[in-house]
């Protein structure tokens, strides 16, 4: 998450410098921006393909992939070599994200999967700040479309001594008793006693990826019929349009948020190449990702005690009557309160229909499931 908030963000942030090193217009920011959400795209539907591979290594090479694309748009010299890195980029991110909330979701314990899910969504809104800060202290444009190469190798190494691989995948791969392995390791870290049936379940595992040994894991393969006549088809379209119709408006909001205030600030008026480098308020803009905190630690607490449906309506309601007070004032300090809030309620629905997502679905659709919602996120995002 904090790659994906740096990667994502550094453009948007240092883009006046960069459209006048490139050459490029303003008008491009949106092409720039929406270019690696379109690797995303491209990144989700080709995902189904490599899993093959185990969460674990399928997650640290397409981070690896993620950061090959940094480096390509940091060396940049061109609008080309810059939208053909941040593809890369979005392509690394696009396959990495749904891998490794399937991963995650599995490692997690049960009774509280769906908040600690949301956890992680602090990293998005941190690297973002990172990167912001970068900018105003006006690091070259350069490191600064480098910066995600950081976490990345910083997890990368984590990574391989402390992530497991999925249980999920090693008893589908016929490693049943390298599964329950896991398993009881994921006791033990969480400091939990080891129920019995785990305990046992590497003696009691009749043959190697066995039937009796997947329901014991609580693995199961779906057919259609029982996909259809459970329900999940119908939850994934309702959470499906309800996620596109966000990240339509989300990307609208957040990419143009920061350039509107850049021109209130300005007294109003217009901004073009030819003014040369025109800053962004910093302020202003830390304001609106700093909301961001804000809304994914409502967006926690209420999840636990509420639910998931009321903090998606009371978010999608606030963002929009913000938007419209925002649009209706010219004044710096109104428009980045207001900014703010709105970004904060935006934030509220996308962890709580995230975490509504990973409840709704069974481990072994759930990959596939966040690679639906990832890959139609990324369709209202472009």
């Amino acid at each position: 998450y904090m790659c994906n908030g740096m990667g994502m963000e550094s453009a948007l942030f240092v883009f006046p410098r960069m459209q006048s090193d490139l050459g490029i217009a303003t008008r491009e920011l949106g092409f720039v921006f929406s270019s690696q959400w379109g690797g995303s795209l491209l990144g989700t539907i080709v995902l189904s393909f490599v899993e093959s591979a185990g969460r674990r290594r399928s997650l640290m090479m397409w981070m690896v992939v993620a950061a090959a694309g940094c480096v390509v748009q940091a060396l940049a010299d061109g609008l080309g070599m810059l939208v053909t890195g941040r593809i890369i980029a979005g392509f690394g991110m696009g396959a990495a994200y749904p891998i490794g909330m399937g991963l995650l979701a599995e490692l997690l314990p049960a009774q509280r999967r769906s908040t600690l899910l949301i956890i992680p969504h602090l990293g998005y809104p941190t690297g973002a700040l990172l990167a912001l800060a970068a900018a105003a202290a006006e690091v070259p444009w350069r490191i600064t479309l480098a910066l995600p190469l950081l976490p990345v190798v910083g997890w990368l190494m984590l990574s391989a001594v402390f992530i497991p691989e999925s249980p999920r995948f090693l008893d589908c791969a016929g490693r049943t008793s390298e599964a329950w392995e896991v398993v009881r390791g994921l006791h033990s870290m969480a400091g939990l006693p080891v129920p019995a049936e785990v305990a046992e379940g590497a003696c009691r595992v009749p043959s190697e990826g066995s039937s009796s040994s997947r329901r014991e894991l609580g693995v199961s393969a779906f057919t259609w019929e029982e996909l259809v006549s459970s329900g999940t088809i119908r939850k994934m379209g309702v959470v499906s349009c309800v996620w596109v119709c966000l990240a339509f408006a989300s990307q609208l909001m957040h990419v143009w948020l920061p350039y509107y205030t850049r021109q209130i600030a300005n007294g109003g008026e217009a901004i073009s190449r030819e003014d040369g480098v025109v800053e962004l308020p910093y302020v202003s803009v830390a304001v609106f990702f700093s909301m961001d905190f804000a809304g994914i630690a409502v967006g926690s607490i209420l999840s636990d005690k509420i639910g998931f449906l009321q903090p998606v309506r009371a978010g999608m309601l606030l963002a929009a009557a913000t938007s419209f007070a925002t649009l209706s004032v010219d004044n710096l300090p109104t428009d980045t309160l207001f900014g703010g809030v709105q970004q904060g309620s935006q934030a509220l629905c996308w962890v709580t229909i995230g975490a509504l997502g990973t409840s709704l679905f069974p481990t072994v659709i759930r990959t596939t499931a966040h690679s639906t919602l990832r890959l139609v996120e990324s369709f209202g995002m472009v």
